[in-house]
């Protein structure tokens, strides 16, 4: 009996360590991931599913919490591109029988959580334009890793015409970014 306790203690910090690690670095090393994407297809569906769901929930965020019109102006754009991105992934998947995920991973939600909690105006701008450019970032690695070496056709020439936009899409940000 005490062991059983002792043993489930345990297994319950061991998941409460693993939790917090997981929120604290949502994503490590996004190199590392990179390079499995490129070796797996479901990887990359699955990777890209949630960053588009994220960029697009946040850009959502935006739109209500901006005061600045080139802020909103920018989130308006990113929904409407990665709407389309994840509709065109979401065709691939199908016809390949890929699994994609339709809801963020507790990473991903903590992620949206803290830019939630950051309210409005000029304070929610500073974590969204960080949040977008660092997920945006993200994004254009396994992009640019899956165009290169992706074994996937369709997949692999989507990567590859989704990459300049994600370029375009991380130049703005950082231009908005300095100002």
């Amino acid at each position: 009996m005490l062991f059983t306790k002792l043993l489930a203690l345990l297994m319950g910090a061991a998941a409460l360590l693993a939790t917090s690690l997981a929120d604290a670095q949502p994503q490590k090393d996004m190199g590392a991931q990179a390079a499995v994407a490129a070796q797996s297809p479901q990887f990359f569906v699955s990777q890209t599913a949630m960053a588009n769901l994220l960029l697009i929930q946040s850009a959502q965020l935006a739109l209500d919490r901006a005061e600045k019109d080139t802020v909103k102006k920018l989130a308006a754009a990113l929904v409407e591109d990665h709407r389309k991105l994840q509709f065109r992934l979401r065709e691939i998947a199908d016809k390949a029988k890929l699994k994609m995920p339709h809801e963020l991973d507790q990473p991903r939600r903590a992620a949206l959580e803290r830019l939630a909690a950051a309210g409005k105006g000029g304070a929610f701008e500073r974590a969204w334009l960080e949040t977008q450019s660092q997920v945006q970032q993200e994004a254009l690695q396994l992009h640019a890793e899956y165009a290169k070496k992706g074994d996937f056709e369709e997949l692999k020439l989507m990567a590859g015409v989704a990459k300049p936009v994600l370029e375009n899409h991380l130049r703005r940000l950082n231009e908005l970014a300095k100002h």
